[in-house]
């Protein structure tokens, strides 16, 4: 093999590595290349250049950096939906969540096959999937966050960082439904870096727990023998017919002309089929309303979470088509 194409591939090797130097020193797959640089050096020093030829076909600057690119892309998807299943990703998200399972699938098989390129593309695949479901793991808690400064009137103490927050979240929610889930990420970030030095005022706390005064019961115990029949647990075997699915949440839509309010999503066929049983979700979800008392008060990209009213199976996220 011509001895300057293996000195130009060499080269390739050692840029690549002094790239991922200061990030990687740790890195198994990191390792893996030094030790690759430091054999095919030994071989080309002793000018045994169909060696280095050897040890170096098939594994290039370009293959090398594909290879360790698409493992850091793996790891990443695998972080990513584990981070979903942990906090009822499946349950919300039931088809995207599959999905994401599926092409993890194929994201480590196609690794395993040295397919890299095709397993970079189903890794990207499974963190885009997974991006909407840690877009609304963000917002609830933005929610979460401006709700506890209510709690102690922090939009008093600090206005200005209050109205910052609120407004990043209203952005949040309309990147959310606009599938812009990055963005989304980034405002509900926001939120919290407003409001991460509102805290509430420490006062010494007087304990005014009334003393309990109830009198002392004085019935007689009842000594009457315990029945000890045995219980008849003989079961009864009954065939239940396959229910319909119906959602467990439901996202708020900005709708022209016919805009969502609590009656009417109540009146949803899939939701209660009832505009009258509105009440219902709105005792439900006061923890995510910016004013639990008004109940008109709802915005686009919120959550809502449907209680089942009765022998209703419900599961899963509703999506519009």
């Amino acid at each position: 093999m011509n001895k300057k194409l293996i000195m130009i591939i060499l080269l390739i090797i050692i840029y690549s590595l002094s790239i991922w130097a200061q990030s990687y020193q740790d890195d198994p797959e990191y390792q893996k290349l030094l030790e690759l640089q430091a054999q095919a050096a030994e071989f080309y020093e002793n000018g045994e250049y169909d060696k280095v030829y050897e040890l170096l076909e098939g594994n290039s600057g370009d293959a090398l950096f594909l290879r360790y690119l698409s493992s850091k892309q793996l790891q990443t998807a695998k972080e990513y939906l584990a981070l979903a299943e942990d906090n009822k990703g499946q349950e919300m998200f039931p088809e995207e969540f599959a999905a994401a399972s599926e092409d993890l699938v194929s994201a480590e098989t196609t690794y395993n096959a040295f397919e890299y390129e095709q397993s970079l593309e189903y890794s990207n695949k499974v963190i885009q999937e997974c991006l909407k479901f840690k877009a609304v793991l963000y917002i609830l808690a933005a929610r979460d966050r401006i709700e506890e400064v209510d709690t102690f009137n922090g939009d008093e103490t600090n206005p200005q960082e209050y109205l910052n927050a609120t407004e990043s979240l209203d952005m949040a929610e309309t990147m959310f439904l606009d599938d812009e889930y990055e963005k989304s990420i980034n405002y509900s970030k926001n939120v919290i870096f407003e409001l991460e030095n509102i805290e509430p005022e420490v006062l010494a706390l007087v304990d005014t727990t009334p003393i309990d005064t109830t009198p002392i019961d004085t019935t007689p115990i009842d000594t009457t023998p315990i029945d000890t029949t045995p219980v008849d647990t003989t079961l009864v075997e009954t065939q239940e017919p396959d229910k319909a699915v119906l959602p467990k949440y439901y996202i708020i839509r900005l709708i022209p002309g016919n805009r969502d309010c609590l009656n009417q999503i109540a009146g949803y066929e899939f939701i209660y089929n009832d505009p009258e049983k509105w009440q219902i979700l709105w005792e439900a979800n006061k923890g995510v309303l910016k004013d639990p008392d008004n109940p008109h008060l709802i915005h686009p990209g919120q959550i809502l979470e449907i209680p089942a009213i009765g022998d209703e199976v419900r599961e899963g996220t509703y999506i519009p088509e």
